[in-house]
């Protein structure tokens, strides 16, 4: 009786302070896995200390970025997610990172490379829920997002949309110079009526992008007709790209091998159209 309660008391604790961090962070855990922590049988590399420790160092730096914003005005660059609720499904660290840490990752570099970034924090979910719209919709919503940004920061120029395939890892992994990475792949809507102006800003940061890591992108993927978006806002602006990274089997390394890649790649394309 006294091992029953000894358990039951170890899985309250355990699943209030999980509760707390995986909600708080947005990061999820498998059921699974907790009870095997939990009872003590899981035999993973990884301790449950090192997932907190993954998770609290991601929110840290996430709050850091996020609080140099507000020193910063004359915004550039825009960084959002129209379907923000996609994840990248890696059991390596058994965590489920969302699309968004990609964000946070090329902000910080093109923030210490001079080019203010601004990323998008309001969800596109909860904006579906209250227009009750559909997840068919999600275009709709960022656009709302898009609008009211540029309206309040006029100088933002660029506008990121960043997605995550739904792909098998053999279709979107991909090994540059010995290291695998999740590969790159550009969308374009062929319903825009300017989508040659989108082309040809896509095409500089694609060129330059296989140029430096050869075979990292995928290409551009240009879609029109039934059953498709067609647009993707980017008659918005001609600086308008969305970009797939990786797809949801992906790991964490290899996503952030190719963010870190991709922000090099944008400074250096943005800072060329900047001077011209």
């Amino acid at each position: 009786m006294k091992k029953i309660k000894k358990y039951i008391f170890i899985f309250i604790f355990f699943f209030s302070i999980s509760f707390f961090f995986f909600y708080n962070y947005n990061i999820k855990i498998r059921m699974p896995v907790l009870t095997k922590i939990i009872f003590g049988k899981y035999k993973h590399k990884y301790h449950v200390t090192d997932i907190l420790n993954i998770t609290y160092t991601y929110k840290k730096e996430k709050r850091k970025v996020m609080n140099r914003e507000n020193n910063y005005g004359n915004y550039l660059v825009y960084i959002y997610n129209t379907h923000d609720t996609e994840k990248y499904y890696d059991s390596t660290y058994l965590i489920n990172p969302e699309v968004s840490v990609n964000n946070y990752i090329i902000k910080e570099y093109l923030d210490k490379n001079k080019i203010n970034t601004y990323v998008e924090e309001r969800s596109i979910k909860e904006l579906l829920n209250f227009h009750n719209y559909k997840y068919s919709d999600s275009y709709k919503c960022s656009r709302e997002y898009m609008e009211d940004v540029k309206s309040k920061n006029p100088s933002i120029k660029y506008f990121i949309d960043i997605h995550r395939d739904s792909l098998k890892r053999d279709k979107t992994t991909v090994n540059v110079n010995g290291e695998e990475y999740a590969s790159v792949l550009f969308l374009l809507g062929l319903e825009n009526k300017n989508y040659n102006e989108n082309l040809e800003f896509i095409n500089k940061i694609n060129d330059k992008l296989n140029e430096k890591y050869k075979g990292l992108s995928k290409g551009i993927l240009k879609k029109s007709g039934r059953g498709v978006n067609g647009v993707y806002n980017q008659d918005f602006s001609k600086y308008t790209i969305l970009i797939e990274i990786g797809g949801q089997e992906n790991t964490l390394k290899e996503v952030v091998r190719t963010s870190k890649a991709l922000s090099e790649i944008l400074y250096e394309v943005i800072k060329d159209e900047e001077h011209n």
